[in-house]
């Protein structure tokens, strides 16, 4: 597989829980002010939603 073609895979829940755990807790991802630590904490409750908005939202 290219460097391309994964840059255009969607990630799987193992490489989205690792990216989401390999941020500061303190750091905030965007303009709402939401801190990693939320998304850290929440991991159990949140993880299939967040997966589910990625693939949502990636274009084919």
């Amino acid at each position: 597989m290219s460097s391309f073609d994964m840059l255009c895979c969607i990630p799987s829940k193992d490489e989205a829980k690792h990216a989401t755990f390999s941020i500061w807790p303190m750091k905030t991802l965007g303009l709402d002010g939401v801190h990693a630590f939320f998304y850290q904490n929440s991991w159990v409750e949140i993880d299939n939603v967040v997966l589910c908005h990625m693939h949502f939202h990636t274009p084919n």
